[in-house]
């Protein structure tokens, strides 16, 4: 299999979807704890979640979770 080039000269300067999408991932990763993401700022947080949200165990939930089960 042959690697394509990432950017194209026919694309508008930013808007190659493949570094779109590693700046918007960068811009989630937490900087204190390493491997750790910012909750999705697509799905709404707080007291009106819905039937959506949240689906995952934030990492400072989990923080939490581990400290009072130690």
């Amino acid at each position: 299999s042959k690697l394509l080039p990432l950017d194209s000269p026919k694309e508008p300067p930013g808007t190659n979807i493949y570094r779109v999408g590693a700046a918007v991932l960068a811009t989630h990763r937490a900087q204190a704890f390493p491997g750790a993401t910012i909750a999705s700022l697509s799905i709404p947080w707080g007291f009106n979640k819905g039937r959506r949200g949240p689906r995952r165990l934030s990492p400072r939930l989990a923080r939490a979770n581990l400290v009072e089960t130690r």
